[in-house]
């Protein structure tokens, strides 16, 4: 058995993953390299633009041309093989290439200062089906299984949400949706809040606020609270209004946290419109609620 490396960027290894992760595609001017991998191989993934490592695919077949479109249509990937994912990882837990348990270990990164001038091409990351030492290739796929395991969150650096940031825009644009655009809105603006607050002492002090959701996995809670509220602020009882579907930009929806002092995790997190986030600031949620309250009843007298 051998290792390879296989390079995916953020939108292909979503297209992967959402079509079934079984199958993993290569240009046609890749075709010898595919040719080179035997049933029992494994891929070691990585995510070109966040130098992360995401997962292993045992290989399940010879090499083979299927146009039907996976990664695009039409697909630039063409000549595939078939595989078994043993670890697929969302971006947030896939392990940095730069983390300590990675680059001063692997043969092709321990010689180098981390993000040296030109380091993906010395470090050969810029190909895809490199092959691997068997010394690098047990130690990323010890880490990567070790990682599906433990599930650890590996906060994203500035470069990497400037990366994200982007294909966050243009997943929401593809689905036309403005639900699903004001959940990738809501998602990108925590991921850009928890960058940005870590407790630092500059000028003043910045609260400490962490994210206990993989981002998936805040997607997907944002999109059943909304559900749960039945489309309606969680305070105020005002319909929601969506991005680019709306006609009162203080009615769009905005996630707030109800302990402002808490965290962004399960049972602290509501959708309100955004004129309610701003005005109840880091009140405390009971007695901002209490004050809604006595408005909304003075209003009926």
């Amino acid at each position: 058995m051998d290792y390879f490396t296989d390079l995916f960027n953020l939108e292909t290894w979503d297209r992967f993953r959402e079509h079934g992760a079984d199958v993993s595609g290569f240009s046609r001017r890749h075709r010898r390299a595919v040719e080179r991998i035997s049933k029992g191989d494994t891929l070691c993934c990585y995510l070109s633009g966040l130098s992360r490592w995401c997962g292993l695919l045992e290989v399940t077949s010879d090499s083979f041309e299927d146009a039907a479109p996976i990664f695009a249509d039409p697909d630039p990937y063409p000549v595939r093989l078939k595989v078994r994912p043993l670890v697929q990882l969302d971006p947030e837990l896939s392990i940095p290439i730069f983390d300590e348990a990675i680059w001063p270990r692997l043969s092709t990164t321990r010689d180098m200062r981390v993000g040296a001038p030109d380091w993906p091409l010395a470090a050969g990351m810029r190909n895809t089906l490199r092959q691997l030492t068997r010394e690098d290739g047990d130690l990323l796929f010890n880490a990567l299984t070790e990682q599906n395991r433990r599930r650890q969150i590996y906060p994203y650096s500035a470069r990497d949400l400037s990366v994200l940031r982007p294909h966050s825009q243009a997943a929401a644009r593809a689905t036309g949706n403005a639900r699903r655009r004001a959940i990738e809105r809501m998602t990108t603006t925590v991921w850009d809040t928890v960058a940005n607050a870590n407790g630092q002492q500059v000028l003043r002090t910045v609260k400490n606020k962490e994210l206990r959701f993989s981002r998936r996995d805040l997607e997907k809670h944002i999109a059943d609270l909304i559900e749960g509220q039945e489309g309606l602020c969680a305070i105020t009882h005002l319909k929601l209004q969506f991005d680019d579907e709306h006609n009162d930009s203080e009615l769009l929806c905005s996630l707030d946290r109800i302990d402002s002092d808490g965290h962004y995790e399960p049972g602290n997190l509501q959708v309100v419109c955004r004129f309610v986030n701003r005005w109840k600031n880091d009140g405390n949620d009971g007695e901002f609620r209490r004050l809604v309250q006595l408005m909304q009843s003075a209003g009926k007298t």
